[in-house]
Parts: structure tokens; C-alpha cells; sequence
């Protein structure tokens, strides 16, 4: 299994709509047009000797501080050295382990036929993204003016292609991918309370799921374990391949 390659796409994935800081053994993503997200403002890919850490860590809290955001490390199940999780709780960070356990999926298997009333179609020009990006579920921790433009931001971006799903020619959903070196990470998944249980993310998903595979590339997402959508993703020829995959700890920034 390829996890290595998985890592690094998803490195780049981050930098599709977020500056990236590179450092030794990690990397820093930042869009300060988007406040208050932790996707994409957070640190991660995290390859450090153990004698880093601390140093890392501190590196880390100060270059969210000076922005005064919250400090974010996405800690992978790659992450190195193992007592990581530990020194970051050390430092003043939480686990968002109450958003529940995060697992890899990747596409091993053959696709089903969607359902034949939901057309699926690209994103392709401005007034396409906006459409995209209008199809957004209400966030707790972001305005509906953040979700806009960091739904728009992600549509727009180079090597991403937004698929929009029209149920009875309304857009009912959308999803997206990103497509580099040979592998394609699916996003985004979303569809419009009104229109679910009528085949939406199905069609979607293996809308996405196709056309990768057609292109011969790997084909992984992200999936909270045991949720109805991980068994959609299943039923789609998607295998689980890590469990508890990553995840999130945070530090609240402090104005001190």
C-alpha cells in the first residue's frame, strides 16, 4: 500500500488553496483569509527526531500566535516520533477526539452503476463554482460568508475539479476531487437536506470514483469511522486501510 504517496498528496492537497511554510520535518499551511478554520490553517505532515519536538512545537504555537489564530497540528498515524501526541498535550494541546475517529479509505474494488435520474456534471467557470460553492451545510464555528469563500477557494483551485450532482435539474450536491501524480483525493462530499436518500452522494461519488480510475490513478478519501457515510464509500468498492488515520489537536490561541 502506497501510504507514503497518500501523505504526500495530501501535503499538496493543503497547498491547493493555502500558502505552505516548509520546515525540517513538517510544514505549516495558512489562508489568513479564512479565519477561525482549521482547514487549511494548521500544521502538519509531521517527520521529526525526537530531540525537535519541543522545539517544533514551540515554532509551531508562536507562527499562530503572531497571527492570532489558534495553534492546529493534524497528526497522522505516520507522524513520527511516537510519544508526539503526548508532548503536544504537554504543550497545552486537546485531541478532538469528540469528532470522532477518522479513517483512510481507498477505491480497491469495482464501481456501481449511479442512479439514472441524478446527471453529474464539472465545475467548470465562475458562475459553476458559485453554484458549488453555494451548496454548503451550516458550520458552528464559521460564518456563512467564511463557508462561501473557503467552498469557493476549494472549487477554484488549480489540478481540483468540482462535480455537481442535479437532482429533477436542481443542484442537489457536490463533491470535489484534487489530481496529482497519479493519485485523486475525494472531498467535499455534501448534499442538500432536501434531496437526500435519493441516490445524490452515490451518484456523485462514483461519478468521481470513474473517472480517476479511468485515468489510472489511486483513489483514497477520508471517512469517520462506522458513520453512514463510510458505509456509502464502502458499498462503492472503497476499503478501509488505516483506522484512526488523524487527528486533530488544537491550542487556543491566547492574547497574552
Amino acid at each position: 500500500m502506497q501510504l507514503d504517496a497518500i501523505w504526500q498528496h495530501d501535503h499538496h492537497y493543503w497547498g491547493t488553496f493555502s500558502r505552505i511554510t516548509p520546515r525540517n520535518g513538517y510544514a505549516i499551511y495558512t489562508n489568513p483569509s479564512l479565519p477561525g478554520r482549521y482547514d487549511p490553517n494548521h500544521a502538519g505532515i509531521m517527520r521529526l527526531a525526537a530531540h525537535d519536538v519541543d522545539a517544533v512545537i514551540t515554532d509551531v504555537i508562536h507562527f499562530f500566535d503572531a497571527l492570532g489564530m489558534d495553534s492546529v497540528v493534524y497528526l497522522d498515524h505516520r507522524a513520527t516520533p511516537t510519544t508526539l501526541a503526548t508532548s503536544l498535550v504537554q504543550h497545552g494541546f486537546v485531541a478532538m477526539t469528540d469528532w470522532g475517529i477518522t479513517d483512510l479509505m481507498v477505491h480497491q474494488h469495482e464501481i456501481p452503476t449511479p442512479a439514472p435520474h441524478i446527471v453529474v456534471t464539472s465545475a467548470l467557470d465562475a458562475t459553476d463554482f458559485a453554484t458549488w460553492a453555494n451548496l454548503s451545510e451550516p458550520d458552528p464555528y464559521s460564518t456563512a460568508e467564511i463557508m462561501y469563500q473557503l467552498r469557493y477557494q476549494e472549487v477554484s483551485a488549480s489540478d481540483v475539479t468540482g462535480y455537481i450532482a442535479w437532482d429533477d435539474g436542481q443542484p442537489a450536491g457536490r463533491c470535489v476531487t484534487y489530481s496529482h501524480n497519479g493519485i485523486t483525493r475525494i472531498e467535499s462530499v455534501f448534499v442538500a437536506p432536501q434531496s437526500r436518500r435519493r441516490g445524490v452522494a452515490r451518484a456523485m461519488v462514483a461519478h468521481a470514483i470513474s473517472a480517476s480510475r479511468a485515468r489510472g490513478d489511486v483513489v483514497y478519501l477520508f471517512a469517520h469511522h462506522d458513520s453512514h457515510a463510510q458505509t456509502l464509500y464502502t458499498s462503492l468498492g472503497m476499503q478501509a486501510v488505516v483506522h484512526d488515520a488523524v487527528v486533530t489537536y488544537v491550542r487556543p490561541y491566547r492574547d497574552e
